[in-house]
């Protein structure tokens, strides 16, 4: 799975985006990669939530159950 993130941020962040100034840009750039694809995609697999929502869900229902 790591891979394919890799390949993911290198195909629709460094290359699309490219080329950088320096190695601060790119990882500023990326940085946004990575909080767009936690924060703002919705991902199939997980119910068409985002994985930020998917996992404050799974925190809620852990806590839930929990307190039973």
């Amino acid at each position: 799975m790591a891979e394919s993130i890799n390949a993911s941020c290198k195909a629709e962040c460094t290359e699309r985006l490219g080329p950088w100034r320096d190695a601060a840009f790119l990882e500023i750039a990326t940085a946004e990669w990575v909080e767009f694809q936690d924060e703002g995609c919705l991902q199939g697999a997980l119910g068409r939530l985002t994985p930020a929502a998917f996992e404050a869900g799974y925190w809620a229902r852990c806590s839930a159950e929990e307190r039973r």
